[in-house]
């Protein structure tokens, strides 16, 4: 394990690497209230600009605050401290990091609710991509774990923890869970801070593991230290092994959601073929399909997309067809409780909108067509 730990290290593991490592990240030594004052300084500015890249929906305005973003340090601090079994910095780091969410989540909620425009939470990228957290996100604070925990036990690459900071979201998900808040999306913001918390314990983890490789738990030398080590380990461990199960749902949701967007696109290809119209947009929401056409002529009959979308094993529920730019719009939708299709409904209705919307269901439990125009759908 010492020869390990040196070439991790990149040098012995001597007690004047301990005392500056230490000295760099504890938050009982050395000047206290500079690294107090920093850190929430930073904090607060961090968070104001990461906001406002939200607010905005800037991906750059969000990397600049995450650069600046110190919460990783007491975050590291507190794995450090589980490793060498001190107890009461583990705490006291715990309750820095506490202090820092709470700070972040507050700035980030007076902020939206000063901005003129609010968030425009729907359709915010940067929002969308922190509030349903995959197991790739997982992965990546682990990674991102062990990066910084090497960062800060190694002199020679001490420089890379701005990087670090911007491969794993810290701040951002903290500030769209405090934007959320603001805006009463409660839902979201949970989301946001699942995220965080996957982020937390993932580094936890990690930062625990390297700092041991590293030779720092043998600084755990009494039964207190040694407690506190693998108390502090185990949490760590059970943490990430939770937060990994809602991941992993997530995860097989969108990879669902994937390949029913592609089949339905394909579908969408087969029944557009050998006609004068294109696509202009096919969305899927919540298995509600919204189909956007445009050309010349009379379009393909909406029933016949049905169909073919019902003999996929897996397809939506609803499905909406919009002819553009002609003053019609065909609306049709099926529902389909079995595989087996037995009847179809076809309704059309006008409106004083010169608007016209076709409705087509589905059910296999009735086997009575009825229409509007007292047309027969097959």
């Amino acid at each position: 394990m010492t020869r390990i730990s040196k070439i991790l290290a990149g040098e012995p593991i001597t007690n004047e690497v301990v005392a500056r490592i230490q000295d760099r990240i504890l938050f009982d030594r050395g000047n206290i209230a500079d690294k107090y004052s920093w850190l929430f300084l930073l904090l607060a500015l961090s968070s104001i600009i990461a906001t406002a890249g939200i607010i905005t929906d800037s991906t750059a305005v969000v990397i600049g605050g995450m650069m600046i973003a110190p919460l990783m340090t007491p975050m590291l601090a507190m794995s450090f401290s589980i490793t060498s079994g001190d107890l009461r910095n583990s705490v006291r780091s715990l309750l820095i990091t506490a202090a820092g969410v709470l700070l972040v989540v507050a700035i980030a909620a007076v902020v939206t609710v000063l901005s003129p425009t609010g968030v425009h939470l729907a359709g915010n990228s940067q929002v969308l991509a922190r509030t349903e957290p995959r197991v790739m996100d997982l992965v990546i604070a682990l990674a991102a774990g062990f990066v910084g925990a090497f960062a800060i036990a190694r002199k020679d690459i001490g420089e890379i923890l701005p990087g670090v900071a911007v491969s794993i979201s810290i701040v951002p998900p903290l500030c769209v869970a405090g934007a959320a808040f603001a805006e009463g999306s409660f839902q979201l913001a949970f989301g946001a801070l699942l995220l965080f918390a996957v982020n937390f314990f993932a580094i936890q983890l990690a930062g625990d593991v390297v700092f041991a490789l590293l030779g720092f738990a043998k600084l755990a030398k009494n039964n207190t230290r040694t407690y506190a080590h693998r108390f502090g380990f185990a949490v760590a461990i059970i943490g990430t092994l939770v937060l990994a199960v809602p991941l992993i749902a997530t995860s097989k949701q969108l990879v669902e959601e994937a390949a029913l967007e592609s089949q339905t696109k394909s579908t969408v290809a087969t029944w557009l073929d050998g006609t004068e119209f294109e696509s202009l947009s096919i969305s899927i929401e919540n298995k509600s399909l919204t189909v956007e056409i445009t050309g010349e002529g009379t379009p393909p009959q909406t029933e016949d997309l049905v169909g073919l979308l019902a003999d996929n094993a897996q397809h939506p529920t609803r499905v909406q067809v919009l002819v553009l730019p002609q003053e019609l719009t065909y609306s049709s939708s099926y529902l389909s409780t079995s595989a087996t299709v037995n009847s179809n409904e076809t309704t059309e209705e006008s409106s004083t909108s010169e608007s016209e919307a076709n409705t087509m269901d589905i059910a296999n439990e009735t086997d009575a067509t009825t229409s509007s125009y007292e047309e027969s759908v097959s």
